[in-house]
């Protein structure tokens, strides 16, 4: 199996993934001064009487690893680990004194010859300190092995032994043992500095480099490695720990380490992350300048003795001369409307989004303060919740849209194969709408040419791609104009595919040719008068063309201005084999029914794993409803002691967030699962999470999870799928 490297995620995201972290610590409310809450710790008289008589520890870290650890140009160490070992040093008293080892050299061969010291930072997985010789701690940090390569190169993931040469830091020794045992397709080769090995990337005198992705977030940023990219096929997670050699000393050392360790939150963590990624990202010289725009410096160049020669030429014909100029002027204006274009598009699309997103967020926030004060009126009260529920919608199909463009633009957009029945889809499609367009006063019309309908694909992609079209036609054709539908199954040479061409035609207002040019791209409106007259965030088409695109298909668009316009896709299907019977079709791809019904669960117990209490606290209240009784799970781990500790058969159903402290929903899941106790592989458990791409879903089924339930809930949808379980 090839992989063509220069289709991979370009990971120049050196700034973008700090900054989705930074994001992330914002929206959270994390991210404050460094001043962190005093933390009480329950020493031991033994570990007391350490402490009062260690005198000066010295850590030494590993050299030229920033953000992790580094020599700043202070001539200080400092870094994320750095960071931590402070905040140990704090809560348990002991002074550490820092050292950084001398580069190049490893870690065993360091405690060797400074068995009275400790090292922070080491790979705590390497096999090289399950030895008794060492002691270690529990994991420090975690973060990400990537591997990066140049641009273009092809990559066998089962190519024979030794077929690509991997570059890897001295300091880096410990990964060398991994790979080895992991990957026997690389060759390792050991270099003096993880600089020098993006460099021989870079000038192919080797195929790979590895390093943590915190190291390379800053190197990958330098426009001098503006070829080098990341390598999407492998992954591995670095857990880091404080290691030592084993003595009396060193075992009462580690317990009061590990009761530190254990007091350092996921927000402390995240703080010094930033700290030392946002707070600190590359800062380009002006070399640095001049090389990443060295193309339009040379283009200036160009152009300036290009003049020159139009200005000896003057003397000579004036007339060509002038034509010339008067040409090289046009390309430049229109060059520079081009991106004056882009940039107003982009602007417009802001102030759209900020008035789109404030609308109904602004409804929501109002609704939510009047509603407080409905309660001796119950019929106002129900109204206000009504508006309430309908802006909320809104709001999430906004975000929805955006998510799905940052989906696709970073390449996270995947397909879903299963079966289901075309005509039942774009039924259901034109019911909707028939609705919508008889209260407009618009004739709506639907054509439906297919044998048999059943296909194999993303039903819900394709229910996207004739919404979107839809509605773009709903918007623009006015009362008394008309919709028409077609949809029509074309056979191909194979027997079990088949293309189907969908045409969406309406006689609205059109299209202009120039506007025809950019349709699909995102952010794009006719007029400026446009949102204001329909509305819309103009993502609309260009995730059109983007989900018709990864499905493999094709889409145009014919439009007169005045007279209507024609989007056509065809897109390409397996077909149902014939000897699936109609009752496996239905059955093949059946929903649970959502119905707005009453529900009661007879006092069954559910156990809940959710970190934000207010999450779930809302969830518990919910499940009360239908009379569920909740045990509640603050983190993955709480959660796996719960069950384990409650009786067989007593817990009913597990409803699991996924991204939690000390053990992830995976994680607990997995550790449910391979329980031995008769429940553990029957009891039904949902994951419950704002996590919704089609790879989440999939990380949730291979966990041993039943359901994928999308936050903001949708509490019918939960009602009805632990009705589906619990009531068998």
């Amino acid at each position: 199996m090839k992989k063509r490297i220069g289709q991979c995620i370009r990971k120049r995201a050196g700034r973008g993934l700090t900054l989705a972290a930074a994001m992330l610590l914002l929206m959270s409310g994390s991210v404050q001064a460094a001043e962190w809450e005093p933390v009480t710790i329950d020493f031991t008289e033994e570990e007391k009487e350490f402490i009062e008589n260690s005198g000066e520890v010295t850590v030494a870290f590993i050299p030229d690893r920033a953000p992790l650890s580094n020599i700043d140009q202070k001539g200080e160490i400092t870094g994320i680990t750095v960071d931590i070992l402070n905040m140990i040093e704090k809560r348990s008293n002991i002074h550490f004194r820092y050292e950084m080892m001398p580069s190049g050299m490893r870690v065993v061969e360091y405690i060797e010859q400074h068995p009275e010291q400790l090292v922070a930072g080491v790979l705590s997985d390497s096999r090289e300190f399950v030895d008794e010789k060492y002691l270690l701690t529990d994991d420090i940090y975690s973060d990400d092995v990537a591997l990066v390569c140049k641009a273009g190169i092809d990559y066998e993931i089962d190519a024979k032994d030794g077929s690509y040469q991997l570059a890897i830091p001295k300091n880096y020794a410990t990964f060398e043992h991994y790979v080895k045992e992991q990957f026997p397709q690389f060759e390792v080769v050991m270099v003096d500095s993880t600089l020098e090995c993006i460099r021989m990337v870079e000038n192919g005198e080797v195929d790979v480099a590895a390093q943590n992705v915190r190291v390379l977030e800053p190197l990958l940023s330098d426009p001098h490695f503006e070829d080098i990219t990341v390598l999407p096929t492998f992954f591995m997670r670095e857990n880091t720990a404080i290691v030592s050699g084993v003595s009396e000393d060193h075992q009462i050392l580690t317990g009061i380490l590990n009761k530190c360790i254990a007091t350092i939150s996921e927000t402390e963590i995240s703080q010094f992350t930033v700290d030392h990624t946002v707070a600190s990202v590359y800062r380009m010289t002006f070399s640095d300048v001049l090389y990443q725009f060295r193309y339009p410096f040379i283009a200036i160049g160009v152009l300036v003795l290009t003049l020159l020669a139009l200005m000896g030429a003057f003397q000579v014909s004036k007339k060509q001369s002038f034509v010339l100029l008067e040409e090289k002027n046009k390309e430049l204006a229109e060059a520079v409307e081009q991106a004056e274009r882009a940039n107003a598009a982009k602007s417009e699309f802001l102030a759209r989004m900020s008035h789109e997103i404030r609308t109904p967020m602004n409804t929501i926030v109002t609704l939510t303060e009047l509603a407080k004060e409905q309660q001796a009126q119950p019929q106002k009260l129900k109204e206000d919740l009504e508006k309430i529920q309908v802006s909320s919608k809104l709001l999430l199909n906004i975000i929805n849209d955006v998510l799905d463009m940052s989906a696709i633009e970073l390449h996270k957009m995947k397909t879903a194969k299963k079966l289901f029945d075309m005509q039942e889809l774009i039924g259901s499609i034109a019911t909707v709408y028939e609705s919508e367009c008889r209260q407009k006063h618009i004739t709506f019309g639907l054509e439906m040419k297919m044998a048999d309908g059943y296909v194999l694909g993303d039903a819900i992609r394709v229910q996207q791609i004739i919404m979107n079209l839809l509605s773009n036609a709903y918007k623009f054709t006015p009362e008394e104009g008309e919709i028409r539908v077609t949809v029509k199954e074309i056979p191909t040479e194979k027997k079990n595919e088949a293309y189907y061409k969908f045409e969406v035609r309406d006689n609205g207002e059109g299209i202009t040719e120039e506007m025809q040019q950019r349709l699909f791209l995102p952010f794009e409106q006719e007029r400026a008068d446009t949102y204001h007259q329909y509305g819309g965030n103009g993502l609309g088409l260009a995730i059109v063309k983007n989900l018709v695109e990864l499905m493999k298909g094709t889409i145009a668009c014919e439009s007169r201005k005045g007279e209507g316009t024609v989007f056509t896709v065809i897109l390409p299907f397996e077909l149902a084999p014939e000897e699936t019977s109609k009752e496996e079709k239905k059955g093949k791809d059946k929903q649970v029914e959502v119905e707005k019904k009453q529900y009661d669960f007879g006092g069954k117990t559910v156990l809940l794993a959710e970190d934000t209490e207010m999450n779930a606290d809302i969830t518990r209240d919910l499940l009360e409803l239908v009379h569920l009784k909740t045990v509640w799970a603050r983190d993955g781990e709480t959660a796996v002691r719960l069950f384990e500790a409650s009786a067989p058969g007593e817990i009913a159903a597990v409803l699991m967030d996924i991204h939690m402290p000390k053990m992830s929903g995976y994680e607990a899941a997995r550790a449910i699962r391979s329980m031995e106790r008769p429940d553990a592989a029957e009891v039904p458990i949902f994951a419950m999470t704002a996590s919704a791409f089609e790879e989440d879903i999939k990380e949730s089924r291979n966990a041993g999870m039943n359901e994928h339930i999308a936050k903001p809930v949708d509490i019918y949808l939960l009602y009805a799928l632990l009705a589906k379980f619990l009531q068998k």
